[in-house]
């Protein structure tokens, strides 16, 4: 055998390992490609998940409470609080901004953009709900520019837009429902 031989033979088992070795590569990527698309799906559900168990955690309190309840209506609709109930709004109000800026945060980060908007939109709700919101968002704006520009941004955003738009864009008092107290004669179904 010569050498021309000898090295023919070694290219072709270089040129076998070379593909071998791009072969191996590919399966990996693939793997690598799948596994990623699933982490991001995870990443996706537990997003909706913890925004979703925020927003309960959140609302909860004011179904266990009734005095919350009264102390948020009575702050959006502008009547005189004491300093305390004062103290305690402001707080609920820096809770309610806080979850809905860490639901759009975390919303973003796996690009559900469907959901960012939403938490933006629930603050520019309640905001074009009150004037006394929108003052209370106000006074805390330069801290949540802090934190998350974008989201002050889009909650600015939202706000704007359904200023301009307010038949089209949302309405405001729409969640809160009317009740209807049927007259003891339409309850008991009677006529006279």
């Amino acid at each position: 055998m010569n050498w021309d031989a000898i090295g023919a033979i070694g290219e072709v088992i270089g040129a076998l390992a070379v593909v071998t070795t791009l072969l191996i590569l590919l399966i990996q990527v693939r793997q690598n490609n799948k596994s990623m698309i699933e982490a991001n799906a995870l990443q996706k559900a537990a997003a909706i998940s913890k925004h979703a168990e925020s927003i309960g955690i959140w609302r909860s309190q004011f179904i266990q409470s009734r005095d919350t309840m009264t102390l948020w209506l009575a702050m959006r609709d502008g009547k005189e609080l004491d300093r305390v109930d004062v103290a305690r709004f402001d707080n609920i109000w820096v809770n309610f901004i806080n979850t809905q800026r860490s639901n759009f945060v975390s919303a973003n980060v796996v690009k559900e953009k469907g959901l960012a908007a939403q938490a933006a939109r629930s603050v520019a709700v309640e905001l074009s709900s009150s004037p006394y919101f929108l003052e209370s968002w106000n006074n805390t704006k330069p801290w949540h520019l802090l934190a998350s520009p974008e989201f002050v941004e889009a909650v600015d955003s939202e706000f704007s837009n359904a200023s301009r738009n307010k038949d089209q864009h949302m309405h405001p008092g729409s969640r809160n429902r009317a009740i209807h107290h049927p007259k003891s004669n339409e309850s008991q179904g009677v006529e006279k």
